[in-house]
């Protein structure tokens, strides 16, 4: 629209920011998820053994594998993240122009900082939000549900370019890991302030040890 032919294309400098945004925050969301999903997973065994029912019907064979075919699995993806939100508070956006949101004025050079952990955690939204329930991101059907409410990786254009390959690389992890381990804690349960986890740059969970049972 401006007019400027550079605006068609990106620059080598700004590919490398992309790439390098997308794998350092993909990687480390991509761990961290994991280990809350697994934690999640031990406490919730019932819950472990439906999922590894879908990719034992869907995958038979240790295959690669599409999420969109698993959505049991990846709705406790989407619950892990939802409950303990990764990256609790959001990355800070800039506001480029004055601007209104409802009844509030964002003035122009604001810093706007998301508060992610809040809007996962709002009873408005979600019923019983303190419980671990992989099933409010089912719709009737068995499909996949992403609520609007539902911003680990933030939301927009702006939104984290490692959204897509955390899930990539989690679903296949897990998937290969399920079909032949069975998990459980070898630990003491965390309390529930244990379970709150520990701020950092992401949420990181307790410290736990597990048994891995072969099938």
């Amino acid at each position: 629209e401006s007019g400027d032919p550079t605006a068609l294309y990106m620059r080598d400098e700004q590919l490398h920011f992309l790439l390098a945004d997308m794998f350092g925050a993909g990687l480390d969301t991509t761990s961290v998820t994991l280990a809350w999903f697994l934690l999640y997973m031990a406490l919730f065994p019932e819950e472990q053994e439906e999922i590894r029912k879908e990719i034992l019907s869907v995958y038979p064979y240790d295959d690669d594998v599409d999420s969109s075919r698993l959505p049991l699995l990846m709705a406790a993806i989407c619950e892990t993240q939802r409950i303990r939100s990764i990256v609790p508070v959001g990355i800070p956006h800039g506001c480029i122009e004055d601007a209104y949101l409802g009844n509030y004025r964002i003035p122009k050079n604001a810093m706007v900082i998301p508060l992610q952990w809040a809007i996962h955690m709002d009873p408005n939204v979600w019923e019983e939000p303190e419980k671990f329930k992989p099933r409010r991101f089912l719709a009737q059907d068995g499909s996949l549900l992403k609520p609007q409410e539902f911003i680990p990786f933030q939301t927009g254009k702006r939104m984290c370019p490692g959204d897509e390959l955390s899930r990539m690389l989690s679903c296949g992890l897990v998937s290969r890991l399920f079909r032949k381990q069975r998990i459980r804690l070898a630990s003491k349960i965390p309390t529930a302030e244990e379970m709150r986890g520990t701020v950092g740059v992401t949420l990181a969970p307790p410290p736990v040890k597990y048994y891995c049972e072969p099938i």
